[in-house]
């Protein structure tokens, strides 16, 4: 998740922000479906669903590896990717609270580290000019595990054997992002101390 700044090249170059914004009408297709059986009281989960998450999951990374290979790389377009990222996320982990398959708190935490995300990728930007958003190893895979969690757990709600797994479900992206904000939080603190770019704030260091 996320884009690396850098200069467009190529006769493709709006590929990248195409398959984005896709990732975008697929979050909004999702959701009717996902609400309409929620609401129903129908747990079964119709392939149909499960060809959604896996075309939004594939989006995600065909979006990055694009801009990569065509050398599309923009601000504008990390922006992009980490609100279609938002939007997917937040839209489907609401609707899931709403119908009580995943707790309120886990809502109110991925959202306090999406925010976090944000604060602190802007604090760290100041040794790294040319980042868009900084990112570290122990926040992704928290992302992953968020991106993830939508399917998992209405994949659990759907199955009666899994739903001890459904509990614990919200637990498994609490250590990697609690380990990733200290981490940020340290490197706002040497941030702060630098008076130039340092080696270890490389961009390339950070971004996917």
């Amino acid at each position: 998740m996320g884009r690396r700044a850098a200069k467009k090249g190529g006769g493709l170059t709006y590929l990248p922000n195409a398959i984005t914004v896709l990732r975008v009408l697929l979050t909004a297709a999702l959701l009717f479906p996902l609400t309409g059986l929620l609401a129903g009281d129908r747990a079964e989960m119709p392939p149909g669903l499960y060809l959604l998450f896996g075309l939004i999951y594939l989006s995600d990374v065909l979006d990055g590896a694009a801009a990569r290979g065509l050398k599309a790389q923009s601000a504008a377009g990390a922006v992009l990717d980490i609100s279609a990222d938002g939007l997917f996320i937040f839209s489907t982990l609401s609707v899931l609270i709403v119908f009580r398959v995943l707790p309120v708190w886990y809502g109110v935490f991925v959202l306090a580290d999406f925010l976090f995300f944000l604060l602190t990728s802007g604090y760290i930007k100041r040794a790294t000019p040319a980042a868009v958003f900084v990112f570290d190893l122990p926040g992704k895979i928290a992302a992953v595990v968020f991106y993830l969690i939508p399917a998992l757990a209405f994949f659990a709600y759907s199955h009666a054997p899994y739903l001890p797994f459904l509990r614990l479900l919200p637990y498994i992206s609490v250590v990697p992002a609690a380990v990733s904000a200290v981490r940020r939080a340290g490197l706002c603190r040497a941030a702060k101390r630098s008076k130039r770019p340092a080696k270890s704030y490389n961009p390339e260091s950070f971004q996917s």
